[in-house]
């Protein structure tokens, strides 16, 4: 064990791991993430936060329905929401963050654009800033992702996706 706290804090000296342990359920996760893969934990960023946003949805699927039940769609909307945010960022428009009544028009946007207007939209946003928690309200009545490099990495994600490509090969977000 010793060896682990040692590579433990040579891992948190790197920014990609410090901003993944902010707060005590994010570090849970990692230090998980340290126990189940021990000294071979991925270097590479996105190989990290793919195991870690994969390891963040099984806990999460355990514990909410809504988790369980949406979890694709709650993943590609975070994806279509990082993009949507980062952009705007990009070419000043924003500082990455956004109301809560355009992220529940947002998320109503893309649900009837990709075909799911079935889905509980208001079960759908809870479970987004309930249960998800990328995103946080850190001034009150807005939202922004709670660690940047996440939202860089979804935004990564969707456009990766979005491009055609076969995209179930690269980040794995199974149970």
């Amino acid at each position: 064990m010793q060896n682990l706290d040692v590579f433990l804090k040579e891992k948190l000296d790197q920014p990609h791991l410090r901003d993944l342990a902010r707060n005590p359920m994010q570090l849970a996760i990692l230090l998980s993430l340290l126990l189940t893969w021990g000294t071979s934990l991925p270097d590479k960023r996105t190989a990290l936060y793919d195991e870690y946003m994969a390891l963040f949805f099984n806990r999460e699927a355990e514990k909410s329905p809504i988790v369980r039940d949406y979890r694709e769609l709650l993943i590609n909307i975070h994806r279509y929401l990082a993009w949507t945010l980062h952009s705007e960022a990009e070419i000043g428009n924003s500082r990455a963050s956004i109301t809560q009544e355009r992220l529940q028009f947002v998320v109503k946007e893309y649900l009837d654009r990709e075909g799911h207007r079935s889905v509980p939209v208001n079960d759908l946003f809870a479970g987004m800033v309930e249960r998800v928690v990328a995103l946080v309200s850190r001034v009150e009545g807005t939202f922004e992702f709670e660690v940047q490099p996440l939202r860089e990495y979804f935004a990564a994600c969707h456009l990766y996706g979005s491009l055609g490509n076969d995209y179930s090969q690269v980040v794995r977000f199974e149970n």
